[in-house]
């Protein structure tokens, strides 16, 4: 088994020590081929072991289930019992004074709902997709496997491994580090390329009892929300589920490595992180998207109270297209606020 010590400090992050934690040794190589994906159905079968290779060919179709459509982005017109109507409420008036919809939903560390909007509606993934790429890597035991970075072609916002040298080794614990500490979408893909691609993480999904959550596409594809587009998309409620389950069942290690990288977040400090209480504790992953239908945002998190209480929320945006992030931001932060003061409200 080949064997190598690449460095182990590609890049760097001041929220987490662990990030500078030296690459494991035993590590395992990811065979090359400029195929995406395994054949098998199987997600343990969809690792690299010799599975025979081919590309996903089938088309997707996208249903139209009685869609209503705002600022150009379809929303499946269904709702859950309210919870509490003022913060319902609240949502509501920022929905209107924007022109947008959000979706939201808010469990306790038993996956009780605590408030939802829009909570069964489909929202795109973004790169929130990333978080769920690295809980099935930790989960499976593949951190340590590791491939040239050539394996997986350059693409947009790639701030890690954008101009590194062709022939460097990296391994999925580093790509992990990079996707959810810098939305790195080479390293995204590249986790992509080398544990069986979206459907494969569709399936373990399915697994897990979500069946409604799919991932399609590789970045920077899956970004694009489309019209009536159900490719690439997830619901609040299903989103704040999948974070309490693999917060309450992922293997110990797995759990914990998955939470560090969480914490590393770098790119969503004006979301959840902004309004954090002190001496609360954030664990987070950002997505957002746009094209000639919508711009979206997104913000999934676990916040962990000052006397160790658990949440899970998932904060969804799909405001009209040509929206400038600072003011998607601006918006899915007051419907973050909405969460907080319904948090601490209770």
């Amino acid at each position: 088994m080949q064997k190598h010590n690449p460095k182990s400090q590609l890049f760097s992050t001041k929220a987490s020590p662990k990030s500078e934690t030296a690459v494991m040794e035993n590590r395992h190589m990811l065979p090359y081929s400029n195929a995406l994906f395994w054949s098998s159905t199987n997600p343990q079968d969809n690792l690299p072991h010799g599975k025979k290779l081919h590309s996903l060919g089938a088309p997707l179709i996208a249903f139209c289930l009685g869609t209503v459509v705002i600022s150009g982005c379809s929303t499946v017109a269904t709702e859950t019992a309210p919870t509490s109507k003022a913060s319902q409420a609240a949502i509501v008036a920022l929905e209107k004074k924007y022109d947008a919809a959000i979706g939201v939903s808010l469990r306790d560390a038993k996956g009780k709902v605590l408030l939802e909007w829009r909570s069964r509606e489909r929202f795109p993934l973004t790169s929130t997709v990333k978080a769920l790429e690295c809980a099935r890597v930790y989960e499976l035991g593949l951190e340590n496997h590791y491939a040239p970075i050539k394996t997986t072609p350059i693409v947009p916002h790639s701030p890690v491994y954008g101009k590194v040298d062709p022939d460097t080794q990296v391994t999925l614990k580093e790509a992990c580090r990079a996707a959810l500490s810098q939305s790195d979408n080479r390293a995204a893909n590249f986790i992509f390329v080398h544990t069986g691609g979206p459907k494969a993480l569709t399936e373990w999904l399915r697994q897990k009892g979500d069946n409604t959550t799919r991932s399609d596409r590789l970045e920077p594809d899956l970004n694009l929300s489309g019209k009536n587009e159900y490719r690439d998309t997830t619901t609040p409620s299903n989103a704040s589920l999948n974070w309490q389950r693999f917060d309450s069942t992922l293997p110990q290690a797995a759990r914990e490595q998955w939470l560090s990288d969480l914490a590393s977040n770098q790119m969503a400090g004006n979301l959840f992180r902004s309004r954090l209480p002190e001496n609360w504790t954030l664990y987070d992953r950002s997505g957002a998207g746009s094209d000639e239908y919508c711009a979206t945002r997104a913000n999934h998190a676990i916040l962990v109270t000052d006397k160790g209480v658990r949440y899970y929320a998932a904060v969804h945006l799909k405001a009209p297209a040509g929206t400038p992030m600072e003011k998607r931001d601006a918006i899915l932060q007051q419907a973050i606020e909405v969460v907080y003061a319904h948090l601490q409200s209770r």
